[in-house]
């Protein structure tokens, strides 16, 4: 869908920078490498998220297995405490054993989807439609016009191609917030 490469990121990539990040990691292995690199670009963020969604609805959120103690024991962890095959969190499963029912520790997980198809067919539409196809995002060139009313009117008319809708509305936000300056 894009006519033409991003203009003014000089190369740079996510992947390089996160690989550049675990190459210098102060850890031995590659698990603690990655786990540093989560702690050091994820985490930030995701407290961020965590504190201000609580905030807007008065709700007090604790972080259990962020206090200096645990962390640090879970540091010392091997590897094969950490991960055990492609299990994932094992030592936590594992000391959830007895306590919880076998069931709930080894549910698949399930996240918490926004509800983004009920918006963009209802409430958002227009505003959607309306910073889509602006003027403003129009004479960026990034986009074919003929490839984003096929996206946007397959989502309008089948309920499909959500999220590349999403995408869109977002990432032309992102743009006049962070290149332009402004909303």
């Amino acid at each position: 869908m894009c006519s033409s490469d991003l203009n003014g990121l000089g190369g740079y990539t996510t992947e390089e920078r996160y690989l550049r990040g675990l190459e210098s990691a102060p850890a031995h292995t590659t698990i603690d490498r990655m786990m540093y690199m989560d702690m050091k670009s994820m985490m930030p963020n995701m407290l961020r998220i965590l504190d201000r969604t609580c905030a807007a609805f008065g709700v007090e959120a604790r972080t259990p297995f962020l206090d200096h103690h645990f962390v640090e024991f879970a540091a010392r962890l091997s590897d094969d405490a950490v991960l055990k095959g492609t299990e994932s969190k094992y030592i936590l499963k594992k000391m959830g054993e007895g306590i919880l029912r076998h069931d709930t520790i080894y549910r698949d997980k399930s996240g918490f989807a926004a509800p983004v198809t009920p918006w963009l067919q209802g409430h958002l539409r227009q505003t959607a439609r309306e910073i889509i196809f602006s003027d403003r995002a129009r004479a960026r060139g990034l986009f074919n016009d003929d490839s984003l009313r096929y996206t946007v009117e397959r989502h309008e008319n089948s309920g499909k191609g959500v999220w590349q809708v999403w995408m869109l509305l977002i990432f032309e936000l992102w743009q006049r917030q962070f290149i332009d300056g402004e909303l």
